[in-house]
């Protein structure tokens, strides 16, 4: 029962991350209808300010500020959660902030929890196993009414 509580807290954990970066991009794409794709340079960013100072750039600091306890900063360290975090966005719905929180917290729990039972190393094709699904099921989004 305990590694099932640990497994739902870490997939919440990296889902939170994951949602910092979306709802920032859901955000900008929500006001000007331009899909920035640049986040995860902005996350680095973050991330070594708040190494050297102690600032962090909005969301998508906030969301580098939380990577630069557990990983090593790299200017490079922000391309995965951006391809992630479109991915996220496509879960809740373009333009629904709530829908890419919860689509963050949503794909980090089944990426935790699939990597437990099968391997570490198939989480991308988890991630795009989730998204082809949804796209198929749901194109608009699972939280768009």
């Amino acid at each position: 029962m305990r590694l099932w509580v640990e497994l739902i807290v870490s997939g919440v954990i990296t889902g939170g991350i994951y949602a910092l970066v979306a709802m920032g991009l859901n955000l900008q794409y929500g006001l000007m209808r331009i899909l920035n794709v640049s986040h995860g340079e902005f996350l680095m960013l973050g991330a070594y300010l708040v190494y050297w100072a102690h600032v962090g750039l909005a969301l998508a600091g906030a969301a580098g500020a939380l990577l630069s306890m557990v990983f090593e900063i790299s200017p490079s360290m922000g391309e995965p959660y951006t391809v992630t975090a479109l991915i996220v966005i496509a879960l809740g719905g373009f333009g629904s902030v709530t829908g890419s929180l919860l689509g963050g917290l949503l794909l980090g729990v089944v990426e935790a929890i699939g990597m437990h039972l099968t391997s570490p190393s198939l989480k991308m094709v988890l991630s795009y196993g989730v998204f082809m699904l949804v796209l198929i099921t749901r194109p608009n989004g699972l939280f768009v009414r």
